[in-house]
């Protein structure tokens, strides 16, 4: 009898690996195709940019845009707790963040996303930053955006944006 209960615990248990495999391969979807599309992946700017990013950005369920510039106090005193949630947070899996500068030019830009250690992707200056700002209702700076993975938008703002995300991920888990 012993010997009947491994094989089966061995036989099911393996049906059931494979099983809970099944579906995560599945789930691997391209989310984010409106923002995607208009950032196009040639614009999209960091230190170790591949097509493997890009790939990664697309799977996530989330995704915060966001927009600021170095020439902003209230960005520069909000940055820096961006990048505390964003580190504190990434390793869920579940979400990405995309900067939308709102810098006078490249080197301003990328020199704010070093000084800041901003860790996430930078969408580089031009008519997409503009698109970018119509898109998702940014008028004013600083300004986080949470799209879920329609790009749709959740919520606006920046604390209570990264609450609400706080929010949805502390239900995904009950």
């Amino acid at each position: 009898m012993k010997k009947l209960l491994l094989a089966l615990t061995f036989c099911f248990g393996s049906f059931a690996l494979l099983q809970a495999e099944s579906p995560v391969s599945q789930e691997k979807t391209d989310f984010h195709k409106e923002l995607l599309k208009t950032v196009g992946s040639s614009t999209v700017k960091d230190k170790s940019i591949s097509k493997a990013n890009i790939k990664e950005f697309k799977e996530k369920k989330y995704v915060f845009v966001y927009f600021s510039a170095h020439w902003c106090p209230p960005c520069r005193q909000f940055t820096p707790e961006l990048v505390k949630f964003y580190n504190a947070n990434i390793d869920n899996g579940d979400f990405d963040l995309l900067f939308v500068s709102s810098d006078r030019d490249q080197s301003a830009m990328d020199g704010y996303m070093k000084e800041t250690e901003m860790p996430w992707l930078g969408v580089k200056l031009g008519p997409k930053t503009d698109k970018l700002k119509k898109q998702y209702g940014s008028t004013g700076i600083p300004h986080l955006v949470l799209l879920d993975e329609n790009d749709k938008v959740i919520a606006r703002g920046q604390g209570n944006v990264m609450q609400e995300y706080l929010k949805l991920t502390k239900a995904k888990k009950k």
